[in-house]
């Protein structure tokens, strides 16, 4: 994606600012994108492997340094009023020579980001994506499961608008889990239940990067598979228990209702 042709990032950007359930494409669309940063190359040629560039830094008001970056040239000049050099290179090119520092991107637009060094490490890494990590309740385990006393609102919304950019999700549920004889052998936690018809890992990973900005501090939340001839105690109370807070008929209509505030 060019810079010329960032409309699509710089919307994302947008999203992403007002609600933490578009922040996963707009990552996957700016690592994807070409940026411009203020420098030039040593060379004064193309931006290539192994070319060595020159990159401005700014300075904050804290005496910290931060590198601006932009999605184009119209968010350039709304930064900056002189003629200056620039460089145009891929987004993922510019978090692989810059590791360690921090970086800004669309400084004194609306909309604008701050990447801190560990954040564009996990960039590097895996695209930003939570790695889900499984885990297995013993058999002998007592589990009670019911609804939240305080409802995550919030949660619930981020996660309702981001299953509508996925079509193979057709339904999510919510539930509190407790286990032990009496519940408090362990801290009692959300599970999201999913049924999807495909790629479940995949709606994982970016249901848990909005569960990681969205829920409270010391929150666990856990995802389940919900299948409708699964036997499992989960999946029945899911299916026979509660009403799912998401349903794809649902999410047409959400994304069908954007596209007309949009127009």
């Amino acid at each position: 994606m060019q810079p010329t042709d960032n409309n699509l990032l710089e919307q994302a950007l947008r999203l992403a600012a007002e609600e933490q359930a578009h922040r996963p494409r707009f990552i996957e669309l700016l690592l994807d994108a070409e940026v411009l940063v203020l420098g030039l190359s040593v060379a004064d040629s193309d931006v290539g492997a192994g070319q060595q560039v020159q990159i401005q830094h700014w300075q904050k008001n804290d005496d910290s340094k931060i590198i601006p970056f932009f999605t184009s040239i119209t968010a350039l000049q709304r930064a900056i009023n002189e003629k200056t050099n620039y460089l145009q290179l891929p987004a993922r090119a510019l978090f692989e020579m810059t590791q360690g520092a921090n970086l800004v991107l669309n400084p004194y637009s609306d909309h604008g980001k701050e990447f801190t060094a560990e954040e564009i490490s996990g960039l590097l890494t895996n695209g930003g994506k939570v790695v889900a990590q499984q885990r297995r309740i013993s058999k002998d385990t007592p589990v009670m499961l019911g609804q939240p006393a305080s409802y995550p609102t919030k949660l619930v919304d981020s996660l309702t608008q981001l299953f509508a950019q996925y079509s193979q999700v057709k339904k999510a549920y919510l539930a509190m889990m407790y286990q032990g004889q009496s519940g408090a052998d362990a801290a009692p936690n959300l599970v999201i239940g999913l049924q999807v018809e495909s790629d479940l890992e995949i709606v994982i990973s970016a249901a848990g990067s909005v569960v990681r900005d969205v829920a409270e501090d010391g929150e666990a939340v856990d995802f389940c598979a919900v299948e409708t001839d699964d036997n499992s105690t989960l999946s029945q109370y899911f299916i026979n228990q509660t009403t799912p807070f998401y349903q794809r008929r649902w999410g047409s209509k959400l994304k069908s209702w954007l596209a007309k505030g949009r127009a």
